[in-house]
This record gives C-alpha cells, structure tokens and sequence, in this order.
C-alpha cells in the first residue's frame, strides 16, 4: 500500500470519495490498471477507502477513464454513482438530519475530511441559495470532468437522503461546455451557463433548505459529531507532521500560538530550531513576508471558526489572537469584504 506517499501532499482527495470513478470504470468492463499505475496503487488498496491521493492526478484520472471506457461524460456517469460509504463518517452524520439546511451545515464543517484540492461555501439571501465550489488557490483548474463528477455526487446523496431531488435554477460551469449538452441537460434540469473562471456556482430556490428528510435519526448525532471533530484535528496536525518544509512548520507553530497573541518572528524562528535571517530568506523565496504568514494563518483559522454558531463573535476574535475586538472586525472585513455579523448570517444554517 502507498498509504504514507500520498499523505505527504498538501492537496488530496480521498480514495473512498473517487472510488465511483473505478466503478464506472468495471461497469463498462475496463481494465482498473491504467488508473491504479496513475496513483502508485495496488487493486486490494481500493478497499482502504481513508487513503489520501495527490490531488493533481484527479484531471488525468477522469481522462483516463473517459479514454477507456470512450465516455464522454464519464464525471457526470461516475457522480451519480456516488453513495453515503463514499464520504465515511460525513455519509453517518447525513443519516442524522432532518431537513436539507442540516445537510449543507455538515458539507461546509466537514468537507476537508473528504478532500481540500477544492471548497465549498454557501451563501443564502432572502430567495436563493448558492452553492460556491472553488479550487484551492494555486491550484491547477479541475477540467469538466471533475466538476461534474462533483456535483452529480452531491446531487446524488442529497436526493438518496431527501427521497427527491433538489432542482437548481441555474448551474455555472467554468470550464468549456461537451459538444453535445443533451445528458447534462436531461441530468440537471435546470438552465446551463459556461464560462471562464475558478468556481462553479449553483443556484437553488431557498425553500429547499426546510425540506424535511426520509431518515433524520438524530440519536446518534452528537457522538458522531465529536469523532468528526476530532478526526479534522488529527488531520490538521498531519498536515504538519507530513511537511518538513520550514514554512510548513512555522504556519503550524502560528497557528498554534494564535490563542496567545500573534508570535514575533524571533519566537518562531526560536521555536523552529532556525535563525530569523534563514527563516526571512525562506519568505523571500515564496514572495512572502512574516506578517502575511500570520495574516494567511489568521484567515484560514476564521474561515472555520467563524462557521461555528457555538463560538460567538469574540471567542473567534480571541482565538486569533485579536488584543481588541475593532481589530479583528477591520481584519474580517479586509478579508472577506463583509462585516463577521454578516458573513455568519450568509453562511451558517441553523
């Protein structure tokens, strides 16, 4: 197994999340070979669905299977084969909702336990909902393929949970359209739009959101709730662990010291066993500076934080290591271009 390779890099998705690919792939009675050489695998690792592939092959894996199997729309076929199992303990956590909101709650919390190449925010007004699928900054653009796969995926396990589909209104694809639209047409019912750009958006009426749901068994919900928890905190420190970089390290230890107030750059270098001169003349390599280091570090952090409805608004700002609250409302704005108060109404369903 190449279980400990492919943890070593910084974007990943999970086995489990793409096996419907390998699947569509034996339905056409296709060799799974091509593939597994693709990702350093063996056909008993498909099993062992928590293995954490190297993001960047997923557009050559689709290709791949397209070629093989000489399917044009082989994302679009793969994503409707996508199950609860596909998607590990978010898949057990779905089963205790009980209406759509609850759904897209868990999507936007836990949806790094599944991959982090690509994220999803929603953003609700009075009437609509819009569903922002973007790619990791610095990352190369996912290819038609992948984007279908990902939202017939999620359309998929939201109409296996509903027992009915969620029709959106409108679908934007930032990619180049099929030459023939006719499948994806008859697939989402909805208006199709192309265009260049670095996030599909999908719209849908907001009357979805109180939508009740088939199982809804919340019994389970909290204990499944602290292993989730728990399980993107081990996460989060192999991110660490599985980089030895400098830069790696020292976001880690930002990170990590935040709650006590933004660490000087004499007490990171000091911590990472370093000099401060080594540690500038890394930032210079990759263009950065210290203080964007902690800037970057404080953003990722309030991007989960600030979706948290148990913290409130000050526990976020002290948890970034913010003296005075007026300080963290003009970092969140220069951030994220709205108000906390804001944003946490947008984006974080009851």
């Amino acid at each position: 197994m190449q279980e400990e390779k492919h943890t070593r890099e910084s974007l990943f998705i999970t086995l489990g999340y793409i096996s419907p690919l390998f699947q569509c792939v034996r339905d056409h009675d296709k060799p799974l070979e091509p593939l597994l050489s693709l990702l350093g695998l063996a056909e008993d690792d498909l099993s062992c669905s928590d293995i954490r592939l190297p993001d960047s092959v997923i557009n050559e894996l689709h290709i791949c299977a397209a070629r093989l199997c000489q399917d044009h729309n082989i994302g679009l076929h793969a994503g409707q084969r996508m199950g609860l199992n596909n998607i590990g303990i978010i898949g057990h956590l779905m089963l205790t909702c009980t209406k759509t909101s609850q759904i897209l709650n868990l999507h936007s919390r836990y949806q790094t336990l599944i991959g982090n190449g690509a994220m999803s925010e929603y953003t609700v007004d009075l009437d609509s909902v819009c569903l922002h699928f973007r790619r990791a900054e610095g990352a190369k653009p996912y290819q038609r393929h992948v984007y279908e796969f990902s939202l017939a995926g999620w359309m998929s396990l939201i109409t296996l949970i509903a027992g009915q589909t969620i029709k959106p209104d409108l679908i934007e694809f930032p990619c180049e359209p099929p030459e023939d639209l006719s499948e994806q047409l008859a697939f989402f019912a909805c208006e199709l739009k192309y265009f260049s750009g670095n996030e599909m958006r999908i719209h849908f009426s907001r009357h979805h959101l109180e939508r009740a749901l088939l199982a809804g068994d919340s019994s389970l919900r909290e204990s499944l709730e602290i292993a989730a928890r728990q399980r993107l905190i081990e996460l989060q420190g192999s991110y660490s662990n599985d980089s030895d970089s400098l830069l790696s390290r020292a976001t880690h230890f930002i990170r990590e010291a935040l709650i006590h107030g933004p660490p000087s750059i004499e007490v990171a270098a000091e911590h990472l066993d370093t000099s401060v001169r080594t540690l500038q003349r890394q930032l210079s390599a990759e263009a950065l500076t210290y203080k964007t280091l902690v800037d970057k570090a404080r953003r990722e952090l309030c991007g989960r934080y600030i979706l948290n409805n148990n913290l409130s608004l000050i526990d976020v700002s002290l948890m970034l290591g913010f003296s005075e609250q007026s300080s963290f409302q003009r970092a969140f704005k220069r951030w994220f271009e709205i108000t906390p108060g804001e944003y946490r109404r947008e984006r974080v369903f009851s």
